[in-house]
C-alpha cells in the first residue's frame, strides 16, 4: 500500500502545483484597457450639411478621356498594385489554413516493418517457444498494417476559432490596402496629369512672349538707328529673349521628366502620353460646404486599420487562451497482420484506439507570459495606429477644405491682375513706339506680364490638385 500512498500523494502535489501556477499566470490574462478616442463633430469652424453626402464614383468625378485612359492603363499595369494584390491572395491562404487548424486531422497509412531479435533475449527465447497454428513462429518477424487515423483538439476556449477570424480580419485589411493603394495611385497620376497640362499652357506662355521679345528687339533696334534710342536697350531686350528661351528649355525637360514619371505610374515605357490643351476638363469641384464628418470613415485606410485593430483583438485572446488547458482526441482504426493474406481476417486483425487527454502549460509559463505581452503590444499598437490615421484624415480634410476656399480668392486676384498686366503690356508697347515710354518700362512690364500668367496657371493646377486631394481624404478614387 506504501507505494500507491506515495503515488497518490505525487498526483495531489502535481495537481496542486499546476493550479497555483496557472492562478499565478492569469493574474495577467485580464484585457487591456484602452482610452476613448473622438473627433471633434464638425470640422473647424463649419456649418455641417445635414444632408447625406456620398463620394463620386471615379469615372463622375473625373471627366476628362485621356485622364480617365491613364487610370485605366495604371489599374493594369501598375506593378506596386499588384504587389499589394498578391498580399491579397497570402491573406486568403491565411484564413483557408486557419480554418483547417480547428478541424479534425483524418490520416489514411500503410506500413511494413520486419524485426529479428536475438536468440538469447528475452524476447527471442520467447518466441522461439511459441507456435502459429501449429507451425514454428516466423522469424524475423514481419507486420504489415493499413489504417485511418485522426486527431482533434477541441477548440473550447475559441483559440483556433478566434486566430481563424483574426486571418479574417487581416484578409479584409489586405483588401482596404489595395483600396488605399489605389486612391493614392490614382491621386498621385491626376496630379502629374494636371501639372503636365499646366507646364504645356507654360510654354505656350513663353513661346508667345518670345515673339513679343522679338518684335520688341526689332523696334528697338530701329529706334537706335533712328537716333532715339541706344546700344544698352538692344542688349537689355537681347539678354530678356535669351532668358526666356533658357526658361523654355528648363520647362521642356521638365515636361520630358513628367513623361516619364507618367510612363511609371502606367506601368508603361512606351505609352504616348496625350492630354487635353486647356484647363477645361477639370475634376468636378466638390461642394465644400456638404462635407459630413462621417464621410472620412470612407478611407480605405482608416477601414485598414480598423480591421487591423480586430484582428490584433482576437490575437490578444488567442494569447490569454494559451494559459488554459487544453482537451485532445486521438483515434485509430485499421487491420494488421504478419502476412498480407491475413489482412482480410475477422476480426483477428482488426485494431482500434481512442484517447482523450488533458493538457495543462506549467514549465512554459514564461513564453506564454512574453507571447501575451507581445499581443497586448500589439493591440496597443493597433490601436494607436488608429488613432494616428483618423487624427490624419480629420485634418487633412479640414486643410484641404479651407485650401479650397482660400485657392478661389487667390484665382480670382490673379486673373484680375494678369488682365490689367496684359493691358498694361499692350500700352508700354505703343508708348515705346512713340518714344513716350522707356525700354526697361517695356522690359519689366512684359516680364510681370509672364510671370503672373505662369502664377495663375500654377493657381489653377493648385486648385484642381487641392480638389483632387479631397477627394481622395474623404475615401474617394479606389472605385
Amino acid at each position: 500500500m506504501k507505494p500507491m500512498n506515495n503515488l497518490y500523494a505525487f498526483g495531489k502535489l502535481g495537481l496542486f502545483t499546476s493550479s497555483f501556477l496557472l492562478l499565478i499566470a492569469c493574474g495577467s490574462l485580464k484585457p487591456i484597457e484602452q482610452s476613448t478616442f473622438e473627433l471633434p463633430t464638425a470640422f473647424t469652424d463649419r456649418s455641417e450639411s445635414i444632408k447625406p453626402a456620398e463620394v463620386a464614383k471615379r469615372g463622375d468625378f473625373f471627366n476628362d478621356k485621356y485622364l480617365l485612359g491613364l487610370i485605366d492603363e495604371a489599374l493594369r499595369n501598375n506593378q506596386e498594385l499588384k504587389i499589394v494584390t498578391q498580399e491579397i491572395t497570402i491573406a486568403n491562404a491565411e484564413v483557408k489554413g486557419r480554418k483547417g487548424e480547428y478541424l479534425p486531422f483524418l490520416r489514411l497509412g500503410a506500413g511494413f516493418d520486419a524485426e529479428k531479435v536475438g536468440r538469447f533475449t528475452r524476447n527471442g527465447a520467447v518466441e522461439h517457444e511459441l507456435t502459429l497454428d501449429g507451425k514454428e513462429f516466423p522469424e524475423p518477424l514481419k507486420n504489415q498494417s493499413i489504417g485511418l487515423s485522426a486527431s482533434w483538439e477541441l477548440d473550447i476556449w475559441k483559440k483556433m476559432r478566434n486566430q481563424k477570424k483574426a486571418a479574417f480580419h487581416e484578409y479584409l485589411a489586405s483588401w482596404e490596402a489595395q483600396r488605399f493603394m489605389t486612391s493614392q495611385l490614382v491621386a498621385e497620376i491626376a496630379a502629374t496629369y494636371y501639372e503636365l497640362v499646366t507646364l504645356d499652357l507654360t510654354l505656350k506662355n513663353i513661346e508667345r512672349y518670345n515673339e513679343l521679345q522679338k518684335n520688341a528687339l526689332k523696334i528697338v533696334k530701329l529706334l537706335k538707328q533712328a537716333g532715339k534710342s541706344n546700344e544698352l536697350a538692344v542688349k537689355r531686350f537681347e539678354a530678356e529673349y535669351d532668358r526666356n528661351q533658357s526658361e523654355l528649355i528648363r520647362v521642356q525637360q521638365e515636361i520630358i521628366g513628367l513623361e516619364n514619371e507618367m510612363r511609371f505610374l502606367v506601368g508603361n515605357p512606351t505609352l504616348e502620353i496625350k492630354r487635353a490643351d486647356q484647363f477645361e476638363s477639370i475634376p468636378m469641384l466638390l461642394a465644400t460646404d456638404e462635407i459630413p464628418i462621417e464621410l472620412v470613415l470612407n478611407r480605405p485606410d482608416l477601414k485598414q486599420v480598423l480591421q487591423e485593430l480586430e484582428a490584433s483583438k482576437l490575437m490578444s485572446k488567442t494569447a490569454r487562451a494559451s494559459f488554459l488547458p487544453s482537451i485532445g482526441i486521438t483515434s485509430s482504426y485499421g487491420r494488421e497482420a504478419f502476412k498480407a493474406n491475413l489482412l482480410s481476417s475477422t476480426p483477428e486483425s482488426i485494431f482500434y484506439r481512442i484517447a482523450g487527454e488533458l493538457l495543462s502549460p506549467i514549465f512554459n509559463l514564461n513564453e506564454l507570459k512574453a507571447q501575451l505581452t507581445i499581443a497586448n503590444a500589439h493591440q496597443e499598437q493597433a490601436f494607436l495606429e488608429f488613432q494616428k490615421v483618423s487624427l490624419k484624415a480629420y485634418l487633412e480634410v479640414s486643410t484641404q477644405l479651407w485650401s479650397l476656399e482660400n485657392l478661389k480668392v487667390q484665382l480670382a486676384l490673379q486673373k484680375d491682375q494678369v488682365t490689367a498686366l496684359e493691358e498694361a503690356n499692350r500700352i508700354s508697347t505703343v508708348l515705346f513706339k512713340a518714344a513716350r515710354a522707356d525700354y526697361l518700362e517695356v522690359l519689366l512690364t512684359q516680364r510681370e506680364s509672364l510671370e503672373a500668367q505662369n502664377k495663375w496657371l500654377d493657381s489653377q493646377k493648385q486648385l484642381i490638385n487641392a480638389n483632387i486631394a479631397l477627394y481622395k481624404a474623404v475615401g474617394g478614387g479606389w472605385f
